[in-house]
Order: C-alpha cells, then structure tokens, then sequence
C-alpha cells in the first residue's frame, strides 16, 4: 500500500516535536551532513508547493434538486439542475520544519546548569553571609552561624580580623595585640562556587587594671629576702638594690638608682621629720622604686613613708604606718599601681602645734607634670590626696584612675598659693568614707581650671558632683 508523501511529512514533524529536546539535539546531524539535509529540504519543499497548486484546482458539478409545482389543479415534480463550482482545501503541511532540527543541534544548556537526563537546571542561588561577635577586653570569638544558602550549603567560611590576620571555620577566635576599632570581614562560599561578604567593626579594649592591694604590691610572694641592719645611703649612679630586708632609713644621692622587691622598714623611733626613703638631693633623678613595702618598725608622729623631689617613678609599692605615705615636691614624679593605706593618726600632733595630724595618703606640696595614676589610696585622716601648694606651684597635675576613699574630702585642693593650671581628676572610683558626707572633690574652680570628668562612686557607678571650696 503507497502512503502520500504529505501524510510522510506530517508524521515525521507528529513525532518530532513529540520526542525530548534532549533526544532531538542527540539525534540531529552535524557538519555535511546538515548541509544535504538542507538541500534536501529544499527540494521537498518545491514539490509540496507543486502539488498544493494541483490540489487547489477548481472543479464544476452539476447538483439537481426535485421541487413541487402546481399545473391546474394537479401538483407535479420537477427536476431543476444547476453547476456548482468547488475548490478543495490546500494541505497546509510543509517540508521546512525538518530543517530546523538541525539548528536544535548547535544549541545546548551550560554544562554547569544539566540536571540528570540531559534538562537544564535552574540557576545558582547566592549564599547570604551574616555573623555575630563577643568581644572581651582584646579576646574576640566570631560566629558565622547565621550564614545560609537557600538553595544549597555552606561550603567555606574565610575570615580577615581587621589587623592583618585571617582565619578560616565556621567559628574562629582572635586576640588582638593592641585596643581599637577593628573591621572584621566574612566570605562565605556555597556548593555551586557562589560566594557572599559581610563586613561589621568591632572594638577590643585593654583589660581593667586590677584594682592595687595586698595582694599585688610590695615585695611578690616568695622572695628571698637578704637583712641588711643599719641606715643606707646610695652614692652611686645606676646603684640597684634587689631582696633586701633594710632595717633602717634610706637616702638616695645618685641618679638612675633602682630599689625594687625589697622591704624599708627603718630603724630607731625618730625624734624629727624624717621619711623612711628619702629621694631629695640634687642628681638623684631618674629613679625607679617597684614592688618595695615600706612600713616602720617604730612609728611616730615624724616619720613619712617616702618624700621625693626628684623625677622617678613609683610602681606598686606597698606603703602603710607612716604619716604621710608619699610626700611630693618636685617634677616629673609618677606613681602608679601602689597600694597606700592604713596611716597612723596622732590627737596630739607635735607637727601641728599638739592637734591633730594631718596625714594623706599622697600630698603634693609643689611640682609640674606629676602622675597619680592606678592606684588604691585609702585610710588617712585628712585626704587621700592633698594638693597644698606649700613649697611653691603645682602645675599639670593628673589624679586619674585611682581608687580612693576617706579624709575629710578624699581630693582636696587647697585654695592658697599661686593660681594652678593643667589641672585633672579624671576617671577616680571613691568610697563614701569621707568624714564631709559625700565630698569625693573639693577645688576653688576661681584658683584651679580642675574640670573633673568621669568619677563615680565605687558602690553604684553614679557620677560624683565636686564640692566647691572657699
């Protein structure tokens, strides 16, 4: 039996466009091939167009029809005819269809977007990058679990610190060598190779001091200490004196002198003002006192812990039973992380005429640039720290970060002596031992351009209001 070469074509486009377009691309010819395809098609097409014109022909019929008529009285059937002119459909089913499926072949999917079975996939969703941070003084840890993929998973997490160093994990870790603003930046990669960024600042901050005592100044724990019996004078330049028990007075005449992890206890009762270390020649600059206690095996109304008038510094003394714990009248001296405390107390004073003692834990008679810095000072009747211009000017003074309590204002300055200038209380912490009821400050603000900022009281941070003297 023939089969019409229409209802061939017609059948080849039916199960064309019925297969996979997978199947299509593989079946389909390439290279000359598709070239005699083309031909090919284009013959065919002639001869469908050729035989769509016979097949549009017009053909004449003659079509009867059998009508009533009345003659008289009878009713007769009559035959009318008449030509009718037809034209058959044209077939409407070409030969170019076929010769598309050769440029289905050139055409195919990313190889990155193929599903199993030859079907493209649909695109790569990009990961969102997100992360938190705990920061404690320089320590930082850093956690990206907030980061995901919609469409996939977390393949990589890369970190930069902000300071030059990177990490890598989901969580990572971070101290920092030094306070500041860092900016931490996360890339996360997702399984497909898309990658996300986020970046935030984040603060590191030095530790808090610990706040100076027993347990952390003076001479450490486990010393050896070697006795040295009598009073000690140091000519010396760059003299340094290590584990010593000095069971006298000491005095310093040299410049660069170090005296640390030693005990000055002085000797007999004095009978005049003498201090157990004295730092007051001319030369003996630039001296280093650390980790020494300083306490008198006989205490009386003349003995100080430590007068100075020379540039130096003092760092985490211990000092305890005098007086006046440090008595300054010169520039450039630093103390700092000492533990001054528990002074003694005289009713009857020869100092004061047979009244009362004056004592403080630091008292500043004169000097420019000098630093209270760190420190606890606690314990003396009269002021932890008193500014009283006595031996000459007081200028650029800084009373910061200290830990103070007691006296009759526990920062008093004097109203007497020259105008000061380069004045700071900044940052303090103050008990509520004071014998004025809440007087942490007391100043002239007409004589002193003392602006204090940030001191607040020990027991529940809230800000301390100076007092104004007269």
């Amino acid at each position: 039996m023939s089969r019409s070469p229409n209802k061939m074509v017609v059948g080849v486009l039916a199960a064309a466009l019925l297969m996979p377009i997978g199947q299509i691309v593989a079946s389909a010819p390439s290279g000359a091939a598709v070239a005699d395809i083309s031909a090919s098609a284009a013959a065919n097409s002639d001869a469908l167009t050729a035989r769509k014109a016979m097949k549009n022909r017009k053909k004449t019929k003659v079509r009867c029809i059998i009508v009533k008529k009345r003659v008289g009285k009878k009713i007769k059937r009559v035959k009318k005819c008449k030509k009718v002119v037809t034209k058959k459909k044209a077939v409407t089913a070409t030969g170019t269809n076929v010769t598309s499926t050769p440029a289905l072949a050139t055409i195919a999917p990313p190889a990155d977007t193929q599903l199993p079975g030859g079907l493209p996939s649909a695109a790569n969703v990009l990961p969102t990058a997100a992360f938190t941070d705990s920061v404690t003084d320089l320590a930082a840890t850093f956690d990206a679990g907030g980061s995901a993929d919609s469409d996939g998973t977390i393949s990589g997490y890369a970190w930069e610190f902000g300071d030059g160093s990177t990490g890598t994990g989901k969580t990572s870790n971070r101290t920092y060598t030094a306070p500041g603003t860092y900016t931490v930046k996360l890339t996360v990669t997702d399984n497909r190779g898309g990658t996300a960024t986020v970046s935030r600042q984040v603060t590191a901050t030095s530790p808090a001091p610990s706040k100076p005592s027993a347990a952390n100044t003076g001479v450490p724990a486990g010393t050896a200490l070697t006795v040295q019996t009598g009073n000690l004078t140091i000519t010396t330049p760059g003299t340094v004196i290590d584990g010593k028990d000095i069971r006298g007075y000491v005095v310093v005449k040299a410049p660069n002198v170090t005296i640390k992890r030693s005990i000055i206890r002085g000797g007999e009762a004095a009978t005049s003002n003498r201090p157990l270390l004295a730092i007051t020649q001319a030369g003996a600059s630039n001296f280093l006192v650390e980790d020494v206690t300083v306490t008198p095996m006989n205490p009386t109304p003349y003995v100080n812990g430590i007068n100075v008038n020379q540039s130096g510094t003092i760092r985490r003394a211990n000092i305890s039973g005098t007086v006046d714990g440090i008595m300054i009248y010169g520039s450039g001296v630093r103390v700092e992380n000492s533990y001054l405390h528990d002074f003694v107390h005289y009713l009857n004073d020869p100092n004061w005429g047979g009244g009362p003692s004056h004592d403080d834990a630091i008292q500043v008679q004169a000097g420019t640039g000098v630093q209270i810095v760190g420190n606890t000072l606690t314990g003396a009747f009269n002021a932890a720290v008193m500014v009283t211009q006595d031996a000459g000017t007081t200028k650029d003074l800084a009373i910061n970060g200290n830990w103070l309590d007691y006296g009759g204002c526990s920062i008093n300055y004097a109203s007497n002596g020259a105008y000061k200038t380069g004045m700071q209380a900044n940052n303090n912490r103050f008990g509520r031992a004071q014998r004025v009821s809440g007087c942490a400050i007391i100043h002239n603000s007409t004589k002193s351009d003392l602006v204090p900022t940030g001191n607040v009281w020990d027991d529940n941070g809230q800000p301390v209001t100076p007092s104004r003297g007269k």
